[in-house]
């Protein structure tokens, strides 16, 4: 399976085996879901996609991240009140 590396405005896809930029792409489907997946093959021999996200896509997943950042501590806190409760019996 091809490793996936960040797409880069400046730099492209860069290679995650020899560290060239802007390696060329061999495969570009269209967009799925604020999401873009370039195929590449560099001259070293390493093939690796790159992964771009839309603006959209990326405050959509920042969203996510947030919420369960808030349902973990909650879940935090509960077990903290739940040792408490057992630890003083």
């Amino acid at each position: 399976m091809a490793r996936k590396v960040d797409w880069n405005q400046e730099k492209g896809g860069c290679c995650p085996e020899c560290g060239s930029e802007r390696v060329p792409v061999s495969s570009s489907p269209p967009w799925r879901g604020g999401v873009k997946f370039r195929s590449h093959r560099c001259a070293c021999g390493a093939t690796f996609q790159s992964v771009q996200m839309s603006d959209e896509a990326r405050l959509d997943e920042v969203s996510k991240l947030r919420e369960v950042a808030v349902r973990t501590r909650a879940m935090e806190e509960e077990l903290a009140r739940l040792n408490r409760i057992f630890n003083y019996a």
